[in-house]
This record gives structure tokens, sequence and C-alpha cells, in this order.
């Protein structure tokens, strides 16, 4: 015990995590395969759908610029009002007699852009000659700029030496050069949000590294204590379990205390700050129970606080919701019984969740010790068989 007690100490000095910024376009989709992510750059290239900026498309011709394979004068003879973004660009291939495909390609009347993108795959089996008699089918006079897209400059996997590789971060210096000239003054709409966002999913493609969860001390400190860590998380396991066999008995010598012989079921939820430990009595019908819930807290005397919740599906009831909600609330503002307001008003104790399918309430022991919080479990069972489960007498 003394060694997870050292150990505790270590955890304690450790810095607190930095969270990683989201970002919608990685977690609101899946923006690590290639396909999705051409989707996403073909829209802030504009022309695909019509009405889009063409910003992303500016940035990549003029990364090409600084390589010399276009001159800024060709663009100023020019605007960009004409651009056109095609996707999955098919030719024959006459070798082969298959058809081959460009991911992205880009036209207007200064030029005509092919975009090989990757996000992770190589390039290496790529038919760049193929692509290459694409771009000249489409070209008619216009000059040609190619490219490879990928997260970093490495280009041995590319056997095409004319075409030429466009790192991630070349494209996203370019776009905030950019960024601050055409972005920044243009009207505002949810284009400029997006693009920002997408700015940021490209530098995590190509930063995978930037997205770790520990910084190096804390890593360190796991592969110096691991067998003391594993032995932490086991003692937080039997205090869970010790809470649930609580709860149970708690709430089964409840029931049985009103002559009600039930089964109670268990589960466990993580929910944001706290942990749910949800008690499940079979007589109340399928997804109806009481929850003890334990969080951290920085109160000086203890590092654990506990808090009550009930949820009463539709459907199991014999007394009406509103008729339930307005006595629970009653008791509890009036601190009738062994808990009291939760301090969160816009739960007016009572609300509902799913539509109208849950009646759920919250409230706090009056003593918010653990003993003190299943008393009031205890007494939230008993209140709810009595007003919620059991039907009123008929006269």
């Amino acid at each position: 015990m003394q060694n997870l007690i050292e150990l505790i100490k270590g955890i304690r000095a450790l810095p607190e995590p930095i969270p990683q910024e989201p970002n919608f376009f990685s977690i609101g989709g899946r923006g690590y395969l290639e396909n999705p992510t051409s989707d996403l750059l073909a829209i802030f290239m504009g022309g695909l759908y019509g009405n889009t900026p063409t910003w992303l498309a500016k940035a990549l011709v003029h990364c090409l610029i600084d390589r010399s394979e276009l001159s800024t004068s060709d663009l100023e003879k020019y605007g960009w009002d004409d651009l056109i973004v095609e996707r999955e660009v098919a030719i024959n291939d006459a070798e082969t007699d298959t058809y081959k495909r460009l991911d992205l390609l880009v036209s207007c009347s200064a030029f005509v852009l092919g975009i090989e993108f990757k996000v992770y795959a190589s390039a290496a089996n790529n038919p760049f000659d193929v692509y290459d008699q694409l771009l000249q089918n489409r070209a008619d006079g216009r000059p040609i700029l190619k490219c490879v897209l990928r997260p970093n400059s490495y280009a041995a996997d590319i056997k095409s030496a004319s075409w030429p590789v466009v790192s991630y971060d070349d494209l996203l210096a370019k776009a905030k050069q950019f960024y601050g000239s055409d972005v920044a003054f243009a009207p505002v709409s949810k284009w400029q949000f997006f693009y920002t966002e997408l700015l940021q999913h490209l530098h995590q493609l190509a930063h995978p590294e930037s997205d770790t969860l520990m910084d190096d001390k804390s890593f360190e400190f796991v592969l110096q204590n691991f067998s003391d860590l594993r032995k932490g998380r086991s003692l937080l396991d039997d205090f869970e379990n010790q809470l649930l066999h609580l709860g149970v008995t708690v709430v089964s010598k409840a029931l049985s205390e009103l002559n009600v012989e039930s089964g109670v079921k268990t589960a466990a939820h993580t929910w944001p700050d706290a942990r749910a430990l949800r008690f499940r009595p079979e007589c109340w019908g399928q997804d109806s129970d009481v929850v003890l819930c334990y969080e951290e807290t920085e109160d000086e005397d203890t590092s654990v606080g506990f808090y009550i919740r009930a949820y009463i599906r539709r459907g199991t009831e014999q007394v009406d919701f509103e008729t339930i909600s307005k006595q629970l609330c009653h008791v509890t503002h009036e601190k009738l019984d062994l808990w009291e307001e939760d301090g969160v008003p816009e739960s007016e104790h009572c609300w509902y969740e799913q539509g109208d399918k849950y009646l759920c309430f919250g409230a706090l022991a009056k003593d918010r010790s653990l003993d003190g919080t299943l008393q009031a479990l205890a007494s939230l069972t008993k209140w709810l068989q009595l007003n919620a489960y059991t039907a009123p007498a008929t006269a």
C-alpha cells in the first residue's frame, strides 16, 4: 500500500494534460481516407458544386508558381470565375484496356491542373503516364500543371519526375499567406469557418504525432510504474464493484420493506463528469431505474462526491408523469425527504429526455457522505415504488 501512496504522490506531480482541439472533419467523418478528403479539397478549390470559394485552388497553384511551373503573369490575364473542379476523372488506358482515374482535375482559362491526392498510401503504382495523356487531351493549348499532394515531401515512391510533390505543409503555408488577403476580407459565411477546420485537419493528417494523448513525462511515468498503476486500476474496479454491491443491497432492502420482492439489475456508464451506477428493479419494467453517481470533487474533506438520479420510462409507471413530477419536485423543494435540490436550475428537479420517453429526476443527499447518499437512494426507491409504480387506490 505504501507503494500506491507514493504512486499517487507521483501522479499528482504530473502536469495537467492539454486537451487536443477537436476538429470537425476528424471527428465527424472519415477524414483519414483519401476519397472523403479529396471531396473536401474539391469543395474548397471551387466550382464543384457552384458558389464555393476557390481559396485552396489558388494556394496550390501558387505553390507550383513558386516552382516555376507557371508564371504569375499568365494568371493575371484571367480571373478565377470560370474555374471547374472534377473528381475521379477517367481515361481508358489503351495498354491494359482499363479505366484509370485521376483524383482531381482543376481547369480554368489560365491552366489545367491534375492532382493525385494521397493521405497515407504510396504513389508508386499510379499510372502517371496515363494521367499525362488525360491532361493533354483536356488542355486544348492551355498550360498544364500537375502535382502529387501528400502529407510530406517524400518523393521516392513517385515514378514520374514530371509530377512534383506538394506537401500539406507547403499548401498550408501558402493558404495561410492568402488567408489574410482573400479569406479574412471576404463576406462572412460558413465557408470561412469550414475552411479553417479543413486546414487544421490537413495539418493533423501531416503531423499525426501532434495528436499524442500523453506528454513525454507522463508516458515515461507509466513505463516506470506500470505494475503499481495496474494495482491502482484494480483498486478502482474493486471500489466500483463495492458501490454496485452496496447499491443493490439498499435498493433491494427498500423494496423488501414495502413487501415488494424483486431482482435488481445493474449497469454502469461513464458520463462527461461522472460515473453512473444504475439499479433497475425488475418489477419496474424495462429501463426504469435509480442511479448512484460519483465524481471528483475539490472538497478538502473528500475526493469523491455523490448524487442521485432516477429515470422512469414511459409505459412502466402507474401514475401519470405530470403528477409524479409535481409531487417529486414539491418533496425536493420543501426538503421533506432525505434529499434536496442539486443546484442545477435548468433541471427544475424533473425533466424529460428523448422527447418525453423518460421522466428524469436529480438531487443531492442532505447528508453528502456515501452512507447518507445510499440512505437517500433507498428512500427515493421507496418513494418511487409508492408514488410512481403503485396504482392509486380507487374509491
